[in-house]
């Protein structure tokens, strides 16, 4: 992969410099979530054009060429990488057309045909690009928070991760499988279990999995269908157990305080505060922190602060930063293990 020749870490480029993207669907999402995203690399990336349906694009996207289909678009400027903001029943498709034009490409979700999930990565492998998935909620700002104090060894060894009725589907496991190392894979799928169990006459479908992994971790995850609707189901939360610690977090995206317990040095459990530093000009996060027992700060800071962000649209940029620098953060197989356990 070709592209970091011309990544420029600091300073800013002409136009000339700038690596070309073409992005794929310019509907709903694209508005809410991924204008503001590219608008923060505006000195990294130039957009060379939309690819719609029907070739057109509203006046609100902005004065960008539009396309019917990627061949269309290369035929004009080769992109270096192209990001799909579709439904998932698209990707295969667009991925395949991709490969055969020999572009890097980011999609929005996850290919969810388990059952063509090898053909695809087969064809990927093949044809040398290099292919990603946008899946956001490992990177929402609190998650990137809780994986820097996993990786710094202050938990001990991690051993349980746990989604206790909090974040549903393949973005729970993606969760829960970023705490344990994504790089790990599912030696055993010890339980599924999918019963409707009612609440108070509602019918209400419940999942419970459990994954062990070839790192000798285990994964547990719970979810149910109207823990998001019901104050009765209240106590949600995601869990992480280590050797030296706990933490136990209910909110992803809320301005609360959040905490977790640790055996410190001196052999001592303390239960400490997680906090939300916010820049109330932008209203976006400037920083999460903790304070240590020894007094020291402990803390994530969020590269994107001056670009007036959300947190998903944080964790997105992440995703983009990563795709300009020739990498991805999260691989069409680690899409395909998410779906695997459910």
């Amino acid at each position: 992969m070709k592209m970091q020749k011309n990544v420029k870490r600091c300073g800013t480029r002409d136009v000339l410099n700038m690596l070309k993207v073409g992005v794929i669907g310019a509907g709903k999402r694209y508005h809410e979530m991924y204008k503001s995203v590219f608008n923060a690399f505006k000195d990294r990336i130039q957009i060379i054009g939309f690819v719609t349906k029907s070739g057109k694009i509203s006046e609100e996207v902005g004065n960008y060429k539009s396309f019917t289909s990627i061949r269309e678009l290369c035929n004009v400027d080769k992109p270096d990488f192209l990001v799909s903001i579709v439904p998932h029943h698209q990707n295969i498709s667009i991925i395949k057309d991709a490969c055969e034009l020999k572009c890097n490409i980011l999609v929005e979700t996850p290919v969810s045909d388990l059952d063509l999930s090898q053909f695809i990565l087969d064809k990927v492998e093949a044809s040398g690009i290099t292919a990603g998935v946008v899946e956001q909620w490992p990177f929402l700002p609190l998650e990137c928070f809780k994986k820097k104090l996993i990786d710094s060894g202050l938990l001990g060894n991690i051993y349980l991760a746990e989604n206790d009725y909090r974040a549903f589907k393949y973005h729970g496991i993606a969760i829960l499988r970023n705490y344990l190392d994504k790089n790990s894979n599912f030696t055993n799928i010890a339980g599924r279990v999918a019963k409707n169990y009612p609440l108070n006459g509602r019918g209400d479908e419940w999942n419970i999995r459990i994954g062990e992994l070839d790192n000798g971790k285990t994964l547990l995850y719970k979810y149910t269908g109207l823990y998001k609707k019901v104050d009765v189901r209240n106590f949600k939360s995601l869990r992480v157990y280590g050797s030296k610690g706990t933490i136990i977090s209910g909110c992803l995206l809320d301005n609360e305080v959040e905490k977790f317990s640790i055996i410190w040095d001196d052999n001592k459990t303390y239960h400490l505060d997680i906090k939300k530093e916010y820049d109330w000009e932008d209203l976006s996060i400037d920083e999460i922190n903790t304070t240590l027992p020894d007094g020291s700060i402990f803390k994530w800071e969020n590269k994107f602060k001056n670009h007036c962000l959300n947190e998903h649209q944080i964790a997105i940029a992440q995703h983009i930063d990563s795709m300009i620098d020739g990498k991805v953060l999260w691989t069409l197989e680690d899409g395909f293990k998410d779906l695997q356990i459910l």
